[in-house]
C-alpha cells in the first residue's frame, strides 16, 4: 500500500473526467446539480464550458498523484493545493463568458 496516495487521486480524478466527459457530450445543465438556482444565458454553452472547468480541475489531483510516485506525500500535497488555486483561478476566466 505504498502507493495509496496516487490510487485514491487518480480514480478522484478519473470520477471528475468520466463526469466531465459525460457532461460535455450531454450538452444538458440538468446533469449540474443547483443549476437550477444560477441565471444561465446559454445553457448549452455553459454545460460545455463547466465540463471543461471540472476537467481543469480533475488535472490537480492526478497530477498530485504522479508526483506522488516519484516524491514524498508532503511535496505531493503542496501541488495538490497550488493545481486546486490554480485550477479555480483557470475556472474563473473559463466560465467569464458564460456567466
Amino acid at each position: 500500500m505504498e502507493n495509496a496516495y496516487f490510487f485514491v487521486t487518480a480514480a478522484f480524478a478519473g470520477a471528475l473526467l468520466i463526469y466531465a466527459g459525460i457532461l460535455y457530450a450531454a450538452k444538458s445543465v440538468d446533469l449540474i446539480p443547483k443549476s437550477q438556482f444560477a441565471d444561465i444565458k446559454d445553457k448549452k454553452k455553459y454545460a460545455v464550458q463547466f465540463a471543461k472547468l471540472i476537467a481543469v480541475i480533475a488535472l490537480a489531483p492526478l497530477i498530485s498523484g504522479i508526483i506522488s510516485l516519484f516524491a514524498p506525500i508532503p511535496a505531493a500535497l503542496a501541488v495538490l493545493v497550488v493545481g486546486i488555486v490554480a485550477a479555480i483561478n483557470a475556472g474563473r476566466l473559463l466560465m467569464k463568458d458564460v456567466l
